[in-house]
């Protein structure tokens, strides 16, 4: 993620003023609330609130979303997993091998 967050127009600069602003809010009053919390409070420029729901987005999704382009970034560490992690699979995703879908199935494979 962090590559295209770089190439952004503004990605350098948002990065960078968020991380400043987050650490300088968090220092300040440390224990006293959470970076989500922080965020939402203001402590954060527009453009930097902004750049922070973005990654938090794209972090939860695993799909970056910007006019420039959108790629999927992630698939099974996408945050959205997380709590169904151990009720399903990933759609589309499979558990076997790399290139194990070249063999015929086996005969319990075939259900007889």
């Amino acid at each position: 993620m962090y590559p295209l967050f770089m190439e952004e127009p503004w990605g350098p600069k948002h990065i960078a003023a968020a991380y400043e602003g987050l650490t300088k809010a968090l220092a300040s009053a440390p224990g006293a609330c959470s970076a989500p919390e922080l965020i939402a409070s203001g402590a954060l420029g527009k453009g930097e609130r902004w750049f922070c729901e973005h990654l938090l987005v794209t972090w939860y999704l695993g799909i970056y979303y910007h006019e420039r382009k959108t790629v999927r970034v992630l698939y099974t560490e996408a945050l959205m997993w997380d709590p169904v992690r151990e009720l399903t699979k990933v759609p589309g995703l499979s558990g076997g091998e790399p290139g194990y879908w070249i063999n015929p199935p086996t005969a319990a494979g075939r259900g007889e």
